[in-house]
């Protein structure tokens, strides 16, 4: 069996299909954004003019991420190297106190700490771009459970 996370709640968010559409939309914005979406795949960001200044990237403590951000031409204040789970009090401060009007992330539902990207970014007056998930075939933990329970007669 599989099973996979149920999809957040989009109302206000900007949907697109991909990285690429993401980094196209925002080439086509004014304003600074942070890029929630980890280090492997921040390159399709950098084909968006001036990124290096107007992209914050929040990606894992490790010294390959930092490594990756560096070799795209990220760096110093621009690096936000932690790691969350993260209150939707901290993601509106560090909105704030960066001016960020664009937040970035993928759906990465209630264990990824979507809601509370959701809930800082409308306190913080950003608006979400949010990079859909593929198509996914498998069961809520919900479902799974019941499943179980019907087939071991619990």
């Amino acid at each position: 069996y599989r099973v996979i996370r149920e999809a957040s709640n989009m109302e206000g968010c900007i949907l697109v299909p991909s990285l690429e559409e993401a980094a196209a939309f925002l080439a086509a914005q004014k304003g600074n954004a942070l890029l929630t979406i980890g280090s492997k795949e921040l390159e399709a960001f950098t084909v968006v003019k001036d990124y290096q200044d107007r992209f914050y990237v929040r990606v894992l403590p490790a010294v390959s991420s930092l490594e990756k951000c560096k070799a795209l031409g990220f760096s110093g204040r621009h690096i936000l190297a932690m790691q969350g789970p993260f209150s939707a009090q901290f993601n509106e401060a560090l909105l704030k106190e960066l001016q960020c009007c664009w937040l970035v992330t993928k759906d990465s539902g209630l264990e990824g700490g979507f809601p509370e990207k959701q809930m800082g970014a409308l306190a913080a007056g950003a608006q979400i771009i949010v990079v859909s998930r593929p198509i996914e075939t498998g069961m809520s933990v919900k479902a799974l459970l019941e499943l179980l329970r019907k087939e071991a007669s619990l």
